[in-house]
């Protein structure tokens, strides 16, 4: 799975201004949609749900989530498919690094017999997991986790499926994956600006977090932003166009990534000529 570090680092540094989560909102007649930008990692006992935000979980008909939850009922049936039906690497980890990075990977892994058992994206993966638990940050109390916990999974909805999740993380070309990999031993990420992006999520700057984040996301890795994040929300938008044409509340949980900059969710509906409450 791939280059995630960047993906949670879509998050950004500093300085309170709002007092929670940012949301947005579009409306007709008879219908709400109700848009949240989410962190897929936080730490235990961050607080980040809102009145407004638990009224919008308890009224929703529907909650589109970007991939399906491998917790929902069949999801980790059709996971484990897909994860059968991927390429797989073939040539052993160990002989795709230079042997700097050998000796580093088997510093950080314990063994070469270690580094040779995962393929390079699930090192990375484990990578990213260290750096997260160096932030304090865990998946199980995360946005998504929390709430699709708190709905019933018959109102679960995402706009993938698990084939397109796990060909999406897998996009990336292996050259690039063992780039990353050797950088990211070289260099370990020092989680204070991760540490500094979750206060700012949790305090609504949404500014901030464009400029900081998404903006540099995007000067350091333009083909990884445009995958994860342009291409995707272009794809979004008429979906969600759709969502005005059937009665009902809807609410989008999906990364803050999404939400920010002319290229978020919230401008491209605004650009389409629908109005959107918030920021």
């Amino acid at each position: 799975m791939k280059r995630l570090l960047p993906l949670f680092i879509l998050l950004l540094s500093a300085a309170p201004a709002w007092a929670a989560p940012a949301l947005w909102r579009l409306s007709d007649a008879d219908t709400t949609v109700t848009l949240f930008g989410s962190m897929h990692a936080l730490p235990a006992g961050a607080d980040w749900r809102t009145p407004e935000l638990d009224r919008a979980i308890a009224a929703a008909d529907e909650v589109w989530f970007e991939f399906p939850s491998p917790a929902a009922p069949g999801m980790r049936e059709a996971y484990a498919r897909a994860y059968a039906a991927r390429p797989k690497q073939t040539a052993k980890t160990s002989t795709l690094l230079s042997p700097e990075g050998r000796r580093l990977a088997v510093q950080a892994f314990g063994s070469p017999e270690a580094v040779d058992a995962q393929p390079v994206s699930a090192l990375l993966l484990e990578l990213t997991r260290r750096y997260w638990a160096k932030t304090g940050l865990d998946q199980r109390h995360g946005v998504e986790t929390t709430i699709q916990a708190a709905v019933p999974p018959e109102k679960h909805r995402s706009f993938a499926n698990a084939e397109q999740h796990l060909a999406l993380v897998a996009s990336e070309p292996l050259a690039r994956q063992v780039q990353q990999l050797e950088g990211y031993l070289r260099s370990p990420l020092d989680p204070g600006p991760l540490k500094a992006t979750t206060r700012a999520w949790l305090n609504g700057n949404t500014r901030l977090f464009e400029q900081e984040a998404v903006a540099r996301m995007k000067a350091r890795e333009p083909g990884y932003a445009r995958a994860f994040l342009e291409d995707r929300n272009r794809r979004w938008v008429g979906p969600i166009a759709a969502m005005l044409d059937r009665p009902g509340e809807i609410l989008i949980v999906v990364g803050a990534g999404h939400m920010a900059g002319p290229e978020g969710l919230p401008a491209l509906l605004r650009a389409k000529g629908f109005k959107v409450e918030g920021p």
